[in-house]
């Protein structure tokens, strides 16, 4: 969802209320699971720490 829209797009959508910032947060986490075993960038990934927060 995000990936494929520029960073400026996806803050637009945001700040409009198209898109919620949790939707933002679970394409970034699922980036991250998709990509990190091939390149091992993130050590710790705690997902839920976040959803404390909401």
């Amino acid at each position: 969802m995000a990936f494929s829209d520029s960073a400026r797009l996806t803050a637009q959508k945001i700040i409009r209320g198209n898109m919620p910032a949790t939707a933002l947060v679970e394409s970034c986490l699922a980036q991250i699971r998709q990509h990190n075993p091939a390149i091992n960038a993130v050590v710790t990934l705690d997902e839920g720490s976040g959803a404390a927060s909401r």
